[in-house]
């Protein structure tokens, strides 16, 4: 098993309660950095994880997962100032709207594919990095589709397709990064917004 303690995990989130549950996780793990990148702001989400674990730095960013590339090369050298380096990089901004297609498939693939591209130079051991771990974490709906959520479900496909892509032997031979995609199951926001949305269509 992968040993967290004394590591730097950069955390891509969205607002919803698998980031905070899995960020309250990870300070239970003796991370020394966790960095937070999400849209919005909740200082009372960040005040709740600190008082699990004082010692471990906690960074908070307001991040646009569908940023230019190049824009997104000079926020994470920003970022990288204060982590010095990462270990680990969860990717779990996340978006769920049939009506515009292009946000979610901007949000869930390509702003994660892009993310992937600019983060691995820094943690690649070709490149002066120490290798690490890379989590893109997607969806059940990934594997197996949803007729309601059309666009999500080709989204997470694709999470998955990158994913195994960059997880070939191949890869890690030479970065020392290892990548790995976690498929999340339903949540009650989740089910409950799929039934309105049955209804809807009926």
């Amino acid at each position: 098993m992968f040993d967290l303690t004394g590591k730097h995990v950069c955390y891509v989130a969205d607002c919803g309660g698998i980031a905070l549950e899995t960020s309250k996780v990870l300070m239970t793990k003796n991370i020394a950095k966790l960095a937070i990148l999400q849209s919005l702001e909740n200082p009372q989400a960040i005040a709740q994880l600190q008082s699990i674990k004082p010692s471990t730095q906690i960074f908070f960013w307001t991040y646009d997962v569908t940023m230019a590339r190049e824009e997104m090369k000079k926020y994470f050298d920003e970022v990288m100032v204060q982590m010095d380096y990462i270990d680990v990089l969860i990717n779990g901004a996340t978006l769920c709207d049939e009506n515009n297609i292009d946000a979610t498939i901007n949000t869930n693939l390509t702003g994660m594919m892009n993310t992937v591209a600019t983060v691995l130079p820094h943690m690649d051991r070709k490149m002066g990095g120490s290798g690490g771990l890379i989590v893109n974490v997607t969806s059940v709906i990934g594997l197996d589709p949803s007729p309601v959520f059309c666009a999500y479900s080709a989204s997470k496909f694709g999470v998955i397709g990158f994913t195994r892509s960059l997880a070939d032997p191949l890869y890690y031979s030479q970065n020392g990064v290892a990548v790995m995609a976690v498929c999340c199951g339903p949540t009650r926001v989740f089910v409950d917004r799929e039934l309105k949305a049955f209804l809807e269509y009926g």
